[in-house]
């Protein structure tokens, strides 16, 4: 894993390199050569960087930056003057009389270790693809729900304006509450469906409290401008806002967990101040 991660920041190296740096000899300063001859720094000469894919680099001259190559070989003469060689795929002769200030770093990888390069590589796309789509039907979801909802969000404000910070010790006591009841009930064979039901109850109480929310925010703290939009567009616009919060590193985990804690707060006293009223007008 060690040789891997050293492999993958030389890769990233390359890449900068390639993508950066263009392929003709610049005033002297850079030389590059793809395939072909070897990239030659005579004696004398002088250049900042050096870079060579599919062949070779003979160094007699100085070279102030790096010498990089890929998939050749590396000769540095007696006379050589060179800061950093990178070798990718090849083997290095250092000669030279002086020596190579920060390093000579050649690399050969194995194929197991260009496997693990790859299957990482894989890993890294995959994950980000999911959480693309993961994002993109919250944002579907978030938008079409509040638009959807839109009109019962009146009275969720009025708790949110009057007590957040009330709901949130209670959505974070109802949270441990509902672990600890799936927790107990996962012991057993018989409780592991409703637990299993008592979990994503949980998570549907938080998500349909982050609903009216994200609306109170919305009107809080956004532009005025963005409340004159239509409702569609400005549920998509306070979707997206969120969306793109709780997807800042490190930072978007906690913001989630304090919306859903809220949420789930809210929720539950929306839903007990309606069981309440619903049966004192049984006995009116």
């Amino acid at each position: 894993m060690k040789k891997a991660g050293i492999t993958g920041t030389f890769l990233v190296l390359l890449l900068l390199f390639l993508f950066s740096w263009p392929t003709r000899v610049q005033a002297s300063e850079m030389l590059t050569k793809l395939g072909g001859n070897p990239a030659e720094v005579g004696p004398g000469q002088r250049v900042d960087t050096v870079v060579a894919v599919g062949t070779d680099a003979r160094i007699a001259g100085w070279v102030k930056d790096i010498v990089l190559v890929v998939n050749g070989n590396v000769v540095l003469a007696p006379s050589a003057r060179v800061d950093l060689v990178i070798d990718l795929g090849g083997h290095v002769t250092n000669l030279a009389s002086e020596k190579v200030k920060t390093g000579v770093f050649e690399v050969n990888p194995t194929p197991g270790v260009t496997q693990e390069l790859l299957f990482g590589a894989l890993l890294l796309v995959g994950t980000w693809l999911v959480r693309l789509i993961a994002s993109l039907a919250g944002i579907l979801l978030l938008t079409g729900l509040g638009y959807a909802l839109d009109r019962h969000f009146e009275r969720a404000a009025a708790f949110l304006a009057h007590a957040p910070g009330r709901l949130f010790a209670i959505g974070v006591a109802g949270a441990l509450v509902s672990w600890a009841l799936t927790v107990l009930l996962s012991l057993t064979i018989i409780g592991i469906p409703v637990a299993v039901l008592v979990f994503f109850l949980s998570l549907l109480a938080a998500f349909l409290g982050i609903l009216p929310l994200i609306d109170y925010l919305g009107r809080e703290f956004l532009n005025a401008r963005v409340q004159t939009y239509p409702p569609i567009t400005r549920r998509l616009v306070l979707a997206s806002l969120f969306t793109a919060l709780i997807n800042i590193p490190l930072l978007g985990f906690f913001l989630l967990l304090i919306f859903g804690a809220v949420g789930f707060g809210l929720t539950t006293v929306l839903l007990w101040s309606f069981f309440k009223e619903r049966k004192s007008g049984r006995l009116t």
